[in-house]
């Protein structure tokens, strides 16, 4: 890799990342960044072509090249989830179950769904799934469920969209919180072949727990977004701290 190449890309990284082109906005013609970093026309748009498979970037012929303005979200609600879609022009979502067991809760995963209060060991039920969007895997879930409910969800080979509407229609309840936390990984060879990408592709691994409108826990749910799809978001609420909620999850 030429160290002009490699000049170049961050250089556009950097002014993305930074802020100094945002979201939406046209950045500059080929022949203008040419002029402002002293390269060929080859090394600018091998720079911008490997932004654009980053999905920093999209690429518009006859209009130039712009920071992209919309991904999908992770780390929120399916109704903001499907307003992503909505947004993205309607796009079809799918979920592919790849795998289902049924297994002991040991250790964390027992703690998070409370099941270490009980005497006897305990079973919950593990699925694998595979999200599409329209013909493109974006994500891979491992989702535990507690044993009664992932016992139903189990008899079908086809399960919803969401995973909170299986628990609902087994249940009768709301499911009605998810709490976790999400952070940035490289995908190892598994999820490479998975999600179709790259080895050393940056994706974000979320780790949540959801439970009913009860309160108690149900599920516990880890999953890994194709970084260059999705973005993370999230609000701060000083009077509902996460602290002692993490501290019994971890």
């Amino acid at each position: 890799m030429s160290l002009k190449f490699q000049k170049v890309f961050s250089e556009i990284q950097s002014n993305i990342l930074n802020g100094i082109w945002v979201y939406g906005e046209r950045i500059p013609s080929e022949m203008e960044l040419c002029d402002m970093y002293g390269v060929s026309r080859i090394t600018i748009r091998r720079a911008l072509d490997k932004l654009v498979r980053q999905g920093v970037l999209v690429r518009t012929r006859g209009r130039g090249s712009y920071v992209c303005s919309r991904r999908l979200v992770a780390g929120t609600s399916h109704e903001w989830f499907q307003r992503n879609l909505e947004a993205l022009g309607n796009p079809s979502f799918t979920r592919k179950l790849i795998h289902k067991e049924r297994i002991l809760a040991t250790g964390h995963l027992a703690k998070a769904l409370w099941l270490d209060r009980l005497d006897s060991p305990q079973y919950v039920w593990y699925f694998k799934s595979v999200g599409y969007l329209d013909d493109q895997p974006i994500g891979v879930s491992n989702s535990y469920v507690l044993e009664p409910i992932g016992e139903d969800m189990a008899k079908s080979d086809e399960l919803d969209i969401y995973f909170y509407q299986d628990i609902e229609k087994c249940t009768g309840k709301m499911y009605t919180l998810s709490r976790g936390a999400v952070s940035a990984v490289n995908a190892n060879e598994e999820l490479c072949d998975l999600l179709k990408i790259p080895a050393g592709t940056p994706c974000l691994w979320s780790r949540s727990v959801g439970c009913m409108d009860d309160g108690s826990p149900v599920e516990v749910r880890y999953t890994i977004y194709n970084g260059n799809m999705f973005e993370f978001a999230y609000d701060v609420d000083s009077q509902r701290p996460t602290e002692k909620f993490w501290d019994s999850y971890r």
